[in-house]
């Protein structure tokens, strides 16, 4: 669905009901990004994403398995494979961290919330967001960090206040991709005002007193996966993957204590045994990729323009060698973000420049691609909140189309061929072209299924495809 920007003016500033901010005050900042860390209307199938959220059905399997809870179903709790994962042949993950009446300090989600300095600002559906980052959306990067999520964030964000309201933004909009309430799209946006509002403030400070940088790395990464989930949220997207690097190296510069562990060989340590089981992407997609890429370089000016092209190329080029070595440069395209300069990634965020546009169209492309390879980061929830985001930057799509002349509308051909299979995937529509979520097996009597068998549930093969690591 679209976000809901009613309550956005036009300049992109919050106003009724919340204070007024932007995304983008931390690009107009006085002081360098390194002192800041800078700053479809699809239809669903119930089966799979439309059930309604607010039942108690929870209350009858509140410790259940990730399948299970996306599908809305009473889960049993049998280990290590419940009833309903085993009838429909699926993976069953359990959360590392289940619900506990004594999380944190004792106390139950809502009793953390409650105590929070600003309590009397949130309200009863801030509990539900609250419950629902804890269960399922809370992010899963910086890989390997899931308890922090879980038991130490909560914690800072009652002392840090912006943090629980970056925490309420991202539950509520990815809560509001599954059950489609327009006023769960309102909070979230007011949460991401109050919550960008009070990094900025807690960035110009010169001193800060212990868990204030996981509260500021936290708040960036809640940030950055909430905008997954939003329409219009490419941009701030953007920006907040530049935030996360920038306050990642600020912390580790000033060897800063940090419940994460931000270890630089981290990512690459946990994914590494995992990059032989990466599947193969579809040689077809990839070479029409890099046709319809190289007729852009006729258009390529500023440095930002050129590098952001040569860095989704590489992807491309590196994915027709091997899946891991595509895996490994997709990881470094995203360098390109946070290696520009103030002033170039300035050029990069401006909306009027089409080139920018329409290679920000591929790179939603190239994300629906290697959404099989993604969920290995994070295998056992890659089916609780793979397709809310896939649906999410689908939505993208328009928001970057929207920006491109008519008559430069077929350079985003290939980009929206692939986001039309993947919300037919999702969906269980038929679709023409090779599959992109149902990638085929090796074994030659499977070859091919995805593309014959165009009616099944996407949402199981996310899950499926991450069981192997």
């Amino acid at each position: 669905m679209i976000i809901d920007i009613s309550m956005l003016t036009p300049d992109g500033q919050f106003t009724p009901g919340g204070p007024t901010w932007s995304a983008h005050d931390w690009l107009d900042s006085s002081t360098s990004p390194e002192e800041t860390f800078l700053d479809g209307n699809h239809k669903k199938q119930a089966r799979t994403l439309a059930a309604n959220l607010t039942r108690r059905s929870h209350k009858k399997s509140r410790n259940g398995c990730f399948s299970c809870k996306t599908r809305k179903i009473k889960c049993d709790e049998t280990k290590p494979m419940c009833t309903q994962c085993k009838l429909k042949s699926v993976s069953c993950e359990y959360p590392a961290h289940p619900p506990r009446r004594d999380m944190a300090a004792g106390r139950r989600p809502t009793q953390m919330l409650a105590s929070s300095p600003a309590a009397a600002q949130f309200s009863m559906n801030d509990m539900q967001f609250f419950h629902h980052f804890l269960t399922i959306s809370f992010p899963h990067l910086p890989l390997g960090n899931d308890d922090v999520w879980l038991r130490d964030i909560p914690q800072f964000a009652q002392e840090h206040t912006y943090l629980m309201h970056a925490i309420l933004a991202l539950g509520a909009s990815h809560l509001n991709r599954m059950v489609n309430n327009p006023n769960f799209s309102k909070e979230a946006l007011m949460h991401r005002g109050h919550a960008i509002n009070g990094l900025n403030t807690c960035m110009a400070k010169t001193q800060h007193a212990y868990g204030e940088a996981d509260a500021m790395i936290a708040t960036c990464y809640a940030l950055t996966f909430q905008a997954s989930y939003m329409a219009d949220g490419l941009s701030d997207f953007v920006i907040f993957v530049r935030g996360c690097a920038l306050a990642t190296g600020k912390i580790r510069e000033e060897n800063a204590p940090t419940a994460f562990n931000l270890s630089p060989t981290r990512h690459h340590d946990i994914i590494q045994p995992r990059l032989g089981q990466l599947p193969s992407l579809n040689p077809i997609h990839l070479e029409q990729g890099l046709t319809a890429l190289d007729e852009l370089q006729v258009y390529l000016r500023h440095e930002a323009e050129h590098k952001f092209y040569i860095s989704m190329r590489d992807v491309l080029l590196h994915h027709l060698q091997s899946s891991a070595s595509g895996y490994l440069m997709f990881m470094n395209m995203y360098r390109v973000w946070y290696d520009l300069d103030h002033e170039t990634f300035k050029v990069f965020l401006d909306t009027s420049n089409t080139t920018i546009q329409i290679l920000l169209g591929f790179f939603v492309g190239i994300q629906m691609l290697m959404a099989p390879l993604t969920a290995h980061e994070w295998p056992a929830r890659a089916n609780a909140a793979g397709g809310q985001t896939l649906m999410g930057i689908a939505d993208w799509m328009e928001s970057v189309a929207s920006k491109v002349p008519e008559e430069l509308q077929w350079h985003l051909s290939w980009s929206r061929g692939l986001v039309n299979t993947v919300i037919a995937e999702l969906n269980g529509l038929p679709y023409a072209g090779p599959p992109v979520l149902f990638i085929p097996s090796a074994d030659a009597e499977t070859a091919g299924k995805g593309r014959d068998e165009g009616s099944g549930n996407a949402i199981d093969r996310l899950e499926q495809i991450a069981v192997a690591s």
